[in-house]
């Protein structure tokens, strides 16, 4: 993502220092050629480009879980969008609010939210919902899908699930397995000390049950780490 006229008060050492100051970083970003922050960068992420594909004229995007803002940014990038990320971490919101300013997108707002917690009708109306990385951080995955079906007639969904040799709990009719979050300290980790993976065909269950029954499978990789993954755009019809 690149950033055009830094000031003489934010030059390319500046910035680094500045960098440093909020760190450690999880995100990668890149600005007038130099990158700064962390390891993961979304500039080439497929996810993006997936999603505007299967969305293409939808303009106003809630980001679920926007950690520091890395896919906010590459979805704000599109013309006539408007983006807001929630995020459970002040940490992270002051990080994207950080970025956002020095990228100078006024497209873009950040929200502190508990998804685990929080009424999501509060949040308005919303063209599309961008669920990526989140559901599989929840113990209760199908309340955020409630959620959302109450704001939006459609989602993109990047998420782990559960194999099938390990999805032998059933909670709340779906099959699923527990896994192990790394507490709130882990900016990659849930909120809460466990999360519920579902097993693919739960997970399709799942969204059909909260109104979702038009699906496309975009995306399914068996290998994926730490568990399999799949991508899934959907529509309430």
């Amino acid at each position: 993502m690149r950033l055009f006229g830094l000031g003489k008060s934010r030059q390319a050492g500046d910035l680094k220092e500045e960098f440093a100051k909020r760190g450690p970083w999880v995100t990668q970003f890149t600005i007038n050629g130099k990158t700064y922050g962390g390891e993961v960068s979304f500039d080439q992420d497929r996810r993006i480009s997936w999603f505007f594909e299967s969305f293409p004229d939808e303009h106003l995007i809630l980001d679920l879980g926007s950690l520091e803002g890395g896919q906010t940014f590459q979805l704000a990038k599109h013309p006539g969008v408007r983006v807001l990320g929630v995020e459970g971490r002040q940490y992270n919101i002051d990080r994207a609010e950080f970025v956002r300013s020095i990228l100078g997108l006024e497209n873009v707002k950040f929200l502190l939210v508990d998804l685990e917690k929080y009424d999501m009708a509060k949040l308005g109306r919303f063209d599309v919902v961008f669920c990526c990385g989140i559901l599989y951080h929840l113990p209760e995955p199908w309340t955020l899908i409630e959620g959302i079906r109450r704001i939006s007639d459609k989602v993109f969904i990047w998420t782990h699930y559960a194999e099938e040799a390990k999805a032998t709990e059933v909670i709340n009719g779906y099959r699923g397995w527990w896994y192990q979050e790394s507490g709130f300290k882990d900016p990659l980790s849930g909120l809460s000390p466990k999360s519920f993976w579902l097993a693919f065909d739960s997970l399709q269950d799942m969204l059909r049950h909260c109104g979702f029954t038009r699906q496309n499978i975009v995306d399914k990789d068996p290998h994926s780490q730490p568990g399999p993954s799949t991508v899934i755009a959907a529509w309430a019809e």
